[in-house]
């Protein structure tokens, strides 16, 4: 029963995804690989959203099960609908990803994204039968706070009073996402638990390792791809973010997937990937604080890069069209800003202190923070940089040594990365807690949640440089097509 209930837990988010693409215009044939990661993000993220409405107008939780099954069904019809539409419609094959590279390459590839889910599974399997969720920030953050909901029914005055108590629950302030998918375990089980809830965040990791898959190969030739691919499944911070109920595994899927989107927008003027790239906005906004700035910073990205380009004509229409798409992820944000005001929860690094306000911080600690901050960004961009087998120096080393070939290298990507250190750097500056301790606490979860990206860049790097010295010089990336800005290149024409 145990067993049943949990495919339950894990296989109706992904159907409601898998209906929410159809409804977007996305299909399977679009990208095979990316497809299941998406639909896992677009799934989880409408029933966290779901889940939060119901609980707003006090309905049992117990019976939130009974309705998301509903709208499974209807997202079932809504797939079946598209399938069939699909069938009976003139064939205009879409891009095909492991369409590219031989044979035998293409199979490597497939193997080797079937080898890195098992061993996210079997990590996932490890952590949960080694222990449960009972100590560090897994269960006095995330677990806590799901527990305060379902415990008190709701979000309403008893969970407000279950969460006063500073030493139960951290980081009050925090995004749902994460709390309502444990909530959503919970609801299924009739009780809280204290490790079943691990497996709807676990899920996140292996809908990454899909994300990132389809990203790689839509870059790059299947071969490189693999390689890559394999970097991030063995990375240290994501073996040790699939093991635990923390957000950031979130936060790296929602900012990978909408990166990745919001490039395969530019490329094409596709609607359906701005629509679905608004929705990993959301999904992003609302996982953490910092998916919330990163957010932000895609977005104020992508805003300058089309202001820089002015678009006329079609596409300018489609983008201001489009911008309607962007209330869903403004919408959530302030949602969860709403709700923070109503419970009174304050964010610990923005709010007033003894100090004096955050910005009056940045300017008194500036000084003495900065050096703590760049030793602790060689500790581990260098010294340690084993542990995300050298991507981030690596990626520096590369723009330094190729600035004109590789300068406007996947532009949107690099700017949103680019925009959100020196927002991270204002944070390290302004903080009220020891610089040190933070530091500690933190620079890890901020290195894995820019990874995957950062890794998709220096992937798209070296297969441009293979290309320009003859390796590979035939692959073309699976995106180009006539009439597109891209032909074969990581980034656009001069002049395009």
């Amino acid at each position: 029963m145990g067993a049943l209930t949990l495919l339950l837990v894990l296989a109706t988010p992904w159907v409601i995804g898998c209906g929410a693409l159809s409804a977007l215009g996305v299909r399977f044939a679009h990208d095979r690989f990316a497809y299941a990661g998406w639909a896992w993000l677009a799934g989880s993220l409408i029933t966290a959203l779901f889940l939060c409405g119901w609980l707003l107008f006090g309905l049992p939780i117990d019976a939130f099960p009974s309705a998301a099954r509903v709208l499974a069904a209807a997202a079932i019809l809504l797939f079946a609908r598209s399938w069939l539409r699909a069938r009976h419609a003139p064939q205009r094959a879409p891009a095909r990803p492991e369409g590219r590279g031989g044979r035998l390459e293409r199979l490597l590839f497939l193997a080797v994204v079937a080898a890195c889910l098992a061993l996210t599974v079997d990590r996932a399997v490890r952590a949960n039968a080694a222990e449960v969720v009972l100590l560090g920030d897994e269960a006095r953050i995330w677990a806590g706070k799901a527990k305060a909901i379902h415990v008190s029914g709701g979000l309403n005055e008893r969970f407000a009073k279950l969460m006063e108590p500073e030493e139960i629950v951290l980081h009050k302030d925090y995004p749902l996402l994460n709390p309502l998918l444990q909530v959503w375990t919970f609801a299924h089980f009739g009780r809280v638990t204290d490790v079943e809830n691990r497996w709807v965040i676990q899920a996140c990791v292996a809908a990454l390792i899909l994300a990132a898959a389809g990203a790689l190969l839509r870059l790059a030739r299947p071969l490189l791809a693999a390689l890559f691919l394999v970097l991030l499944a063995t990375s240290q911070q994501l073996r040790v973010s699939t093991g635990l109920v923390e957000a950031d595994g979130l936060v790296a899927l929602g900012l990978l997937a909408a990166l990745d989107l919001l490039a395969r927008f530019e490329e094409d003027g596709e609607r359906r990937w701005w629509r679905l790239a608004a929705l990993a906005l959301a999904y992003l906004a609302w996982s953490k604080n910092e998916g919330m700035a990163l957010a932000l910073a895609a977005a104020v990205a992508l805003f300058t890069l089309r202001l820089g380009r002015r678009p006329r004509g079609e596409r300018a229409l489609l983008f201001a069209g489009g911008a309607l798409a962007l209330l869903l992820p403004v919408g959530v944000i302030a949602l969860h800003l709403s709700l923070n005001a109503r419970f009174g929860f304050a964010n610990d690094i923005t709010a007033s202190s003894a100090a004096g306000t955050f910005f009056a911080r940045v300017v008194a600690q500036a000084g003495a923070h900065l050096g703590a901050v760049c030793a602790f960004a060689y500790e581990y961009g260098v010294r340690r940089a084993g542990e995300t087998h050298l991507m981030f120096p690596l990626a520096l080393a590369l723009l330094l040594l190729f600035p004109r070939r590789l300068g406007r290298l996947l532009p949107l990507l690099t700017l949103a990365c680019g925009l959100a250190l020196p927002g991270f750097l204002l944070v390290y500056l302004g903080t009220p807690h020891d610089i040190e301790w933070h530091l500690y606490w933190s620079i890890q979860r901020i290195l894995f949640q820019l990874l995957p990206v950062v890794l998709l860049w220096v992937a798209a790097a070296t297969q441009e440089l293979a290309a320009a010295a003859g390796f590979g010089a035939s692959w073309r990336a699976p995106t180009a097509r006539p009439g597109s800005r891209r032909t074969g290149s990581c980034f656009p024409r001069a002049g395009a």
